[in-house]
């Protein structure tokens, strides 16, 4: 096991560093940073624009930037923000704790919905309970963050005032962002459930179970449940990363002070540091958390361990 984390972490490496490479020339393709910084209905001299793109290190070849972003990346350094002259990982780590607390009662929302419907569907199939069920699963995983996120506003915000509409101020202004963001997720996990449940019930160990006179519920929670949830850890892995990339949705229509907000005012700005620290550090939490669910898949279904 410790080998296979070894080689898994090895792995990991090239694939920040196509990270890095990858979101450095894609800013570029946003234009010059340095034309931003000029203050509107101001005439400058290309000797002047010259000089304020020295004074943010964009003034060098481009092979020479990225040898310099990259090297200096390694090393922790994403440098400044162009905008006030902050440490650019630093604003990012700042609003980090925003992100993950949202994401993850997203996620303890999702699993705690997902997984009794998923069971409730797979133990009632074809029945009206199933069909409904799974028609609502549809209707979830086909429904934008954005939209649901401005109708759940527009409903429970303005028009109830059940919940503020925006900002971080306790546990009323988390509900309808983790609902907005975990609503597809729960779809996802209540299909994913019911398939793998369906499933198990026809493997030999469970219809054995039941020979011997275990109880419904014991065939379901101690034998079933246990052995279809080995390919739900992997997605929930997956989706934890998902729920990251979402929150930039999510954090942006309820302005939620988070990495996701601060990532779209920095690309709105082409504050180049920001936005190559936000994405580096969604990189290496996507990463981590894929190598985190691939031990723990060994430690769920002990045959893997030793593939």
């Amino acid at each position: 096991m410790l080998t296979y984390a070894l080689r898994r972490i090895a792995l990991a490496v090239p694939t920040l560093l196509g990270v890095l490479v990858t979101v450095f020339l894609l800013l570029r393709l946003l234009g010059d940073p340095a034309v931003m910084l000029i203050p509107p209905d101001t005439a400058i001299t290309p000797t002047q624009l010259q000089e304020i793109r020295r004074s943010i290190g964009i003034d060098q070849p481009l092979p020479v930037q990225l040898w310099l972003f990259v090297t200096n990346a390694l090393q922790g350094d994403f440098g400044v923000s162009y905008y006030g002259g902050q440490d650019a990982m630093g604003s990012v780590v700042s609003r980090l704790g925003a992100t993950l607390e949202l994401s993850l009662i997203a996620l303890a929302f999702a699993v705690a919905v997902g997984v009794p419907l998923g069971i409730a569907a797979a133990l009632r199939r074809n029945s009206a309970i199933d069909i409904g069920l799974s028609s609502v699963s549809l209707l979830g995983m086909s429904m934008p963050n954005f939209w649901l996120g401005l109708m759940l506003i527009l409903i429970f915000g303005v028009q109830l005032k059940w919940f503020p509409i925006s900002g971080r101020n306790g546990f009323p202004s988390l509900v309808m962002p983790a609902f907005t963001l975990g609503a597809s997720m729960v779809a996802i996990i209540q299909r994913l459930i019911r398939t793998d449940v369906l499933e198990t019930l026809t493997q030999d160990f469970v219809r054995t179970a039941k020979a011997k006179g275990a109880s419904p519920r014991a065939v379901v929670w101690h034998h079933t449940l246990k052995n279809a949830l080995i390919p739900t850890v992997t997605m929930l892995g997956l989706q934890f990363g998902a729920l990251l990339g979402g929150s930039v949705v999510v954090e942006t229509v309820f302005a939620w002070p988070g990495v996701g907000r601060l990532m779209i005012q920095s690309i709105s700005n082409r504050d180049y540091p920001v936005v190559q620290a936000a994405v580096v550090l969604f990189a290496v939490f996507f990463v981590s958390i894929n190598l985190v669910v691939d031990i723990a898949y060994g430690f769920l279904d002990p045959r893997i361990r030793y593939d």
